[in-house]
């Protein structure tokens, strides 16, 4: 593998694990008493009108929002795997399996999600 692969991966690796080394449980309590605080050493962004500590729960965020981006790409990978596999020895599936990349592609991203929210049955 390239320089060009490891130093991202390695970045990537280090936001989704620094939450867990930095104790949180304090952090990411309420005390009223540190409400609306503005920056400084003790709270790096502030903290909220809860007095919870910005920086932490950034940081808390951006490890969620890593760890449902690599699973969506893991669970995207397998399920096209699924698919690629049945078209190829298929020739039906492979018909209809292309018939739903086209479906898929001619529609706006947005129109595509509220359908399959109708269809689930959120949206109330």
């Amino acid at each position: 593998m390239t320089r060009k692969f490891w130093v991202p991966a390695i970045i990537l690796l280090l936001f989704f694990l620094f939450p867990f080394l930095i104790s949180g449980g304090e952090r990411l309590s309420i005390h009223l008493m540190e409400k609306n605080q503005a920056p400084s050493f003790s709270h790096l962004f502030g903290t909220d009108w809860l007095g919870r500590d910005m920086f932490f729960r950034t940081w808390k965020a951006l490890q969620l929002s890593i760890g449902i981006g690599l699973l969506t790409a893991i669970l995207s990978t397998i399920c096209s795997f699924f698919m690629s596999t049945l078209a190829m020895l298929n020739q039906p599936m492979d018909r209809i399996i292309s018939w739903l990349v086209d479906l898929f592609l001619s529609l706006p991203h947005l129109v595509t999600l509220l359908l399959i929210s109708f269809t689930l049955g959120g949206g109330g």
